[in-house]
């Protein structure tokens, strides 16, 4: 009750722009909860049921910023909308564009939504971006800017460990099967930093700004058959 009445006095200060709180105030105490050292998230998805293994001592940050996300509803209804075969699967941004602004994307931080402080450079024997792990989509070349967007490695692609991407999870083993089939027959984004020559390779996928802007009406208009998030939580702690 007394966490309620709190939620509550918080909401009338941001104002009924930051709908739903505590999700759109990344600041909030219920969003800076620091995470368990291990745990376990679930998204069940049109393809099926996947769950997700957190190391928090892997990336410190992005568990605690994933476990509050998925343990407050932000992915439930979410879209995965890159997913580019022998490479990654992207997801996360809201379906609702209200609450995404609230957060960092495309490489622009609305006031006090600044991204998370990276939790790399990976050492040696650390995590690495091999097939199955999952770590949080970055918004520039340092490394910075990561806010709630994901992506899960469909390949071994250690190759982005000295780039900034630490992951921060895995998702089991048996259940990379479920992961393998989401819908990836759109191709690369629409767009001509990921694919300068539409000739050569199928960029039939969104553009980032108009699922930021639009969220989940234009994604569901669109690309009928991309694949999306029914229902994400936490199930172990």
């Amino acid at each position: 009750m007394f966490r309620t009445v709190l939620f509550a006095a918080k909401f009338v200060l941001l104002g009924a722009a930051c709908s739903p709180y505590p999700l759109c105030d990344p600041n909030s105490a219920e969003m800076q909860r620091v995470a368990p050292s291990s745990y376990v998230a679930r998204f069940n998805t049109t393809a099926g049921v996947f769950s997700v293994g957190v190391n928090s001592s892997w990336a410190p940050h992005a568990s605690s910023r994933f476990f509050n996300l998925a343990r407050l509803g932000f992915y439930d209804g979410v879209y995965f909308f890159r997913v580019i075969d022998g490479f990654v699967n992207e997801f996360g941004l809201s379906g609702n564009p209200k609450l995404q602004a609230s957060y960092c994307n495309d490489e622009a931080c609305p006031p006090g939504a600044e991204g998370l402080p990276p939790d790399g450079p990976i050492v040696a024997g650390g995590p690495s971006n091999v097939r199955g792990a999952i770590g949080f989509s970055l918004m520039d070349a340092r490394g910075n800017g990561a806010s709630v967007e994901l992506f899960v490695n469909l390949a071994n692609n250690s190759r982005l460990d000295s780039q900034g991407f630490v992951p921060f999870g895995l998702v089991t083993a048996v259940d990379m099967a479920v992961v393998d089939e989401l819908y990836g027959g759109y191709g690369e984004m629409n767009q001509t930093d990921l694919c300068p020559d539409p000739t050569a390779k199928l960029c039939d996928g969104p553009k980032i700004q108009r699922i930021v802007s639009e969220g989940n009406a234009y994604l569901s208009r669109q690309f009928p058959r991309m694949s999306f998030v029914h229902a994400a939580s936490i199930v172990q702690l």
